[in-house]
Formats: structure tokens, sequence, C-alpha cells
């Protein structure tokens, strides 16, 4: 009797944190957020909007991440993924698919890319970096990933 009463309470104890998260990422206004770096450098400019989440998520602490980064998270899931083909409004992945919009329009992406797919492999390098730093109990640079990925990663699009 007594485990399923533990088992219970580290269920809702993991729910209110995620709840929380949830709250926690909401507040930062990817919509209208100032990003400094130039719009001629768009892998600098995504980087930068990225790093506002994952700084975020730094402060929350390296045993939270561990739990929250967890294949069994749907709230994980549900924030940084897609519904019919579109991210949610107000989402770190919305103001990317944005920016690289713009960043496409002002010639410094070529047309032919596909800029919502980029979105979502972009959101999956960050992701992996987030995965990746909470494996190595936060050892890795995770700025310098992030940042070394998503510039290779830019180099077939400019």
């Amino acid at each position: 009797m007594k485990p399923k009463i533990i088992d219970l309470l580290s269920t809702l104890r993991r729910a209110v944190h995620i709840n929380d998260l949830t709250y926690f990422i909401q507040e930062i206004p990817f919509k209208e957020c100032e990003l400094i770096k130039d719009l001629s450098h768009p892998a600098d400019r995504i980087i930068e909007l990225y790093m506002k989440l994952v700084n975020r998520y730094m402060d929350l602490g390296l045993d939270f991440m561990k739990s929250f980064y967890s294949t069994s998270n749907s709230s994980l899931s549900s924030y940084m993924s897609e519904v019919d083909g579109k991210f949610l409004d107000g989402t770190v992945m919305a103001r990317c698919e944005d920016e690289l919009k713009i960043s496409k329009e002002g010639g410094y992406i070529k047309n032919n890319a596909d800029v919502h797919t980029m979105s979502v492999d972009i959101c999956t390098i960050v992701k992996g970096c987030i995965f990746e730093w909470c494996l190595t109990d936060g050892k890795i640079d995770i700025e310098k990933s992030i940042n070394r990925i998503i510039h290779s990663y830019f180099l077939q699009y400019v």
C-alpha cells in the first residue's frame, strides 16, 4: 500500500512542476522579445532566440530539467511541437519560423529553403543539446554546442 502512495505523490509533484514549467515558459514573450543580432546573420539570431529559452530552463536547475526532459513527458512534446502543421502561437518555434521567413525575404537564406522544416530541425537540435546537457550532468557548454551545431546546419541554407 505504501509504494502506491509514494508513486502517487511523485506523480503529483511532477505534474505540478510540469504545469509550473509550462507557465514559466509561457512568461517569455517570444512573439515580442527583442533580438539584438542582425537579420543578415540568421543563425546568430536564431541562437539568440533559443538561448532565451535555454537560459530559462537552466534557471530551473539540472535536477528539474533531468526529470522534465523525459520521453514520457507529454508537456514537453505539446509545447515544442506542432498541431496541424503549425506551431502554437507565441512559442519559440513560431517565432523561429517568423524570423526565418524574414531572413528568407531579405535574401539571407536561400529561396528554396523550407522555413517550416528548418524550424522543426532547429528545435530538434536544441532539444538534443538540452538532453545532452542533462545526460552529462551539466558538464557540456550548452550554448557552445547549440552555436556550433546550428551554424553547421545553416551552411546549407546561406
